[in-house]
This record gives C-alpha cells, structure tokens and sequence, in this order.
C-alpha cells in the first residue's frame, strides 16, 4: 500500500489499530489493521462526502470513537454513521488554518490555529462558541495558537507571541503563566502539565499552581527548542522530541532522562 502524498502532517493511532496520516496536498489516508490496506479521501465538491480541504494539519479521536480533521480552511468531522460535518469554514477572508483539536470532559471540541481564534464545538447541537479574547492583563496572548490541551475543567492554550494561557471553562476564568513561544502540551491526566516550546520544558504542578521552567533535567541540558510532546499512561514517561537535542525520554516520578539522538 502507498499513501497519497509524502507532504505527512500529522499521525494518529485510533483505538481499533487504524492508522491515520494527514497531508497537506492530497488529503487524509488511513491504513487498515486487518488488511494493511490503504485509502485516502480528499475534499469534494459535495461538503457530505469528504473533507472540506485537501490541506490537513491534525487527526483526532474523540471519546466516541469519531475522527476530527483540522485543515487550512477550518475543520471537518465524520461520525460514526460516515456523515461529514464542517466547521468554521473560512468566510469573509477570515483565516481557520486549524493547527490543534483536543476534547474537554464536557464533550466540546476546543479549537487552535494560526493567526485564528480559540473555538468550542458543541458535539450535541453542533453550535461553536468562539472564546473572548479576555482581560488585557491575563487573557489570551496570542492568535498564533500551536497547541489546545484540555485538563479537568481546564484549557491550556499556548503558541508563539506570548504566555501560555489557562481558560478554566467552569468559572470562565483566566491565568497566564510562563514560559512563553510554545510548540506543544501534555498532561499525566492527574493535574501535570508539560509546556514545551524555545524556553525548555516547563512542568505544571497543581500543588504549587505555577510552571516550573526547566533547561537542564537531571543530567541533560537543553540547547534547543522543544518540539513536540507525548505522555505515555501505561509506562508514566514523557517522550520529548526537540529541534536538535534528539528525543528524550523522561520520567517525572523519578526525574530520570535519557536522550536517544544520532550517536546511539
């Protein structure tokens, strides 16, 4: 099998053992588990038979098992019954290059993008609620938003041109901290939040209601930025990936890292 172009944006393993893999000339492919088989759709002229763009820029599972698709010209969403729905289609040269999905508990998908606003999609009536920008000295920073992460009742919502910001949704509510220019976010799914982007790696601990900024981890110090970020649940690791440090891997209980790079 061969995937419909080599422009790959993002991936993405569903919980069936699907691959997904998006690009940003020809499309969104998925690979089968039973039969390594490959298919791909691109954006027709029916807006109920495929994605709203050829341009895609992140793949995403939500809790019920349906995939979400950000592109260059808004975000397209396939239920389980294969019906297409689209949102925050660019209209009136508004820009909706969609950069970042995640889900909060209450089911809305939360929106980021670059040089766009920060959206909700509601999954039950389908409406979308487009967040207030908020208080000059503690809302948000930046519309060049690289990474949306829902925690609890919290979204943490970070990019480039400014402090990561924290939007509670349960008392609309916001804080910002530092650092600032951030590529990506995790979360232990117990109150830690990882920040990574050109300031290092900063750790959130609830207990402390601040970011700890870091550069150097146990024995590794970073000279580069972070890049991207992923929390591993069954192990309790971080994966690190940075733009010229190699991949790491860190684990937070013990504070033990160790960084895989061309030497190994």
């Amino acid at each position: 099998p061969c995937i419909s172009a080599n422009t790959v944006k993002d991936i993405c393993l569903d919980r069936d053992g699907g691959l997904w893999v998006t690009t940003t000339s020809d499309g969104l492919n998925y690979i089968s588990p039973a039969t390594k088989s490959a298919w791909f759709t691109r954006s027709a002229a029916s807006p109920d038979s495929g994605l709203c763009s050829d341009f895609v820029n992140v793949v995403y599972e939500d809790a019920d098992g349906e995939m979400w698709y950000g592109t260059d010209k808004g975000v397209s969403h396939c239920d389980r019954n294969n019906m297409w729905t689209h949102y925050l289609a660019a209209a009136n040269g508004a820009n909706t290059q969609v950069l970042s999905l995640d889900q909060a508990p209450d089911g809305r998908i939360w929106v980021g993008g670059y040089g766009m606003d920060v959206y909700a999609i509601s999954k039950a009536d389908r409406s979308v609620m487009r967040l207030p920008k908020g208080p000059a000295d503690s809302g948000l920073t930046t519309k060049y938003v690289f990474r949306v992460l829902c925690e609890g009742d919290n979204v943490w919502i970070g990019g480039i041109q400014g402090d990561v910001v924290r939007y509670n949704t349960r008392t609309a509510s916001y804080r910002r901290f530092n650092p600032s220019c951030i590529a990506d976010m995790a979360t232990d799914g117990a109150g830690t939040v990882f920040v990574g982007g050109c300031d290092g790696v900063g750790i959130y601990r609830p207990e402390a209601d601040s970011v700890a900024i870091y550069m150097t981890l146990d024995t590794i110090s970073f000279t580069h930025p972070m890049r991207t970020f992923a929390y591993d649940g069954r192990s309790s690791e971080l994966w690190i990936a940075s733009d010229g440090d190699g991949i790491m891997r860190y684990t937070p209980s013990t504070g033990a890292i160790r960084r895989f790079d061309f030497n190994e």
